[in-house]
């Protein structure tokens, strides 16, 4: 891996010419080098056994924890609308 990426750190200036800093058609081969020996790496640990875990948590569920005041606003907003009522945690509108 280490061998596959250093030309994109000892020789950014040529794998990365001009004024939008496009890469050259051998910046792409070592980027796809890089991206495909990640992905092996990925298979060859779940397959020796180890396990990917997601444990995913939506916006709405940790909003109070990552912003204080925003929830304070987001309940303000959502009560203020005509027809609408905030429920459970008080982040979205509901119908009747």
């Amino acid at each position: 891996m280490l061998g596959a990426m250093s030309p994109l750190v000892l020789l950014p200036g040529e794998l990365f010419p001009g004024s939008l800093h496009a890469p050259t058609l051998a910046a792409q081969y070592i980027i796809k080098d890089v991206v495909l020996v990640a992905a092996g790496m990925v298979i060859a640990s779940t397959w020796t056994g180890a396990r990917i875990i997601a444990e995913p948590r939506s916006m709405r569920s940790t909003l109070r924890t990552r912003i204080p005041g925003v929830y304070a606003a987001v309940q303000a907003h959502a009560s203020s609308h005509s027809g609408t009522t905030a429920v459970g945690d008080g982040v979205g509108p509901t119908r009747p």
